[in-house]
């Protein structure tokens, strides 16, 4: 565990490092001053990730529970709220590809796209820890 964490959590995993990582980034919605924040999102279900990289495919009801589950956790320890929106006006959008080789995820914060790749056989739907910790960054 790192020396910087000396207490219990259960959303930090037990080897904390890479997840913590994510806190130190260049978000867009960093330095609110205290106030709460409302971001909207929305999910990107077709078309390319911002660097083409990936291609984004269909999002099923177990995938869009584990956003819905990454953006409550942080909600109940942030002063950030989340709603849903239009996709074409939403600043963060959620994908996922079945792409076969890449990152795990990547979080593009100039656009607010959170992207996950499922890692064969399992989908993003069987990980619970990769959009927790990709919306932090993009946060």
């Amino acid at each position: 565990m790192s020396q910087f964490l000396a207490f219990s959590d259960p959303l930090v995993p037990a080897n904390p490092t890479y997840w913590v990582a994510a806190f130190k980034q260049f978000g867009s919605f960093q330095d609110s001053g205290g106030a709460s924040v409302a971001i909207t999102y929305s999910f990107k279900e077709s078309g390319a990730s911002p660097d083409g990289m990936w291609t984004a495919r269909p999002l099923t009801e177990p995938d869009k529970a584990q956003i819905l589950d990454a953006m409550n956790k942080i909600s109940e320890t942030a002063n950030v709220t989340f709603v849903e929106g239009d996709p074409a006006t939403a600043e963060l959008l959620f994908a996922a590809t079945n792409a076969t080789s890449g990152p795990v995820g990547v979080s593009y914060s100039g656009s607010g796209e959170v992207w996950a790749r499922d890692l064969a056989p399992n989908t993003v739907a069987d990980n619970s820890y990769i959009y927790k910790h990709e919306l932090l960054h993009a946060l």
